[in-house]
């Protein structure tokens, strides 16, 4: 049996909806879908307009500063099944970071991304951290994870949470994935050989 409370920006998650945005690894758009990049943006001015709100001056500035700061205003006008993976995610960031939020959730906003889509993700993830907002991220990286204030290392439970140093360690890693070719935090964890992280 599991038990315990969350709270989200000091306040019950219910209360603090508004104030969180959350941004899926992927959304599969078909190709029928009449849909151009502007407009996926646009989407995330819906949480503060309603369905049915007309846009403001506020909002078309907005979306302009989404598309400019994930670096595909150039795309506006094309529509999503023509953009590949790293155009997408960068769509679907911009569309999050739309909205007003003080939190921004992202679900492995980096994986299999190319270089230049990883690295504009990136940078805006420390704008965001500079900017006041608190940035959650999942990852399977371990570079990903190092670069965090706190982890919450997790299979099937919680296995460990604190600081990259506290909670990436070789036995913490063993716990959640088993021995195997994986790097551990500096070393490797299948080939003690090449291990000179203390144990």
């Amino acid at each position: 049996m599991a038990a315990g409370s969350l709270r989200v920006l000091g306040v019950e998650p219910e209360s603090a909806r508004e104030r969180v945005s959350y941004v899926m690894q992927a959304t599969p758009v078909p190709r029928v879908t009449p849909i151009t990049v502007r407009e996926v943006v646009g989407l995330g001015r819906y949480a503060e307009r309603g369905m049915f709100g007309r846009f403001r001056a506020s909002d078309r500035q907005a979306i302009d500063g989404a598309l400019a700061r994930m670096e595909i205003s150039h795309l506006a006008r094309r529509h999503m099944h023509e953009l590949s993976g790293g155009q997408r995610q960068r769509v679907l960031i911009a569309q999050g970071i739309v909205q007003d939020h003080e939190l921004l959730v992202l679900d492995e906003p980096l994986t299999g991304l190319d270089i230049n889509s990883a690295a504009t993700i990136d940078t805006l993830i420390h704008e965001k951290l500079a900017d006041g907002c608190s940035v959650i991220l999942t990852t399977h990286d371990l570079d990903e994870a190092r670069a965090a204030d706190w982890v919450v290392l997790v299979s099937g439970r919680v296995v460990a949470s604190g600081t990259p140093a506290e909670v990436c360690t070789r036995r913490n890693l063993e716990v959640a994935y088993g021995l195997g070719s994986m790097h551990e935090w500096e070393g490797f964890l299948d080939d003690p050989a090449h291990d000179t992280h203390e144990r």
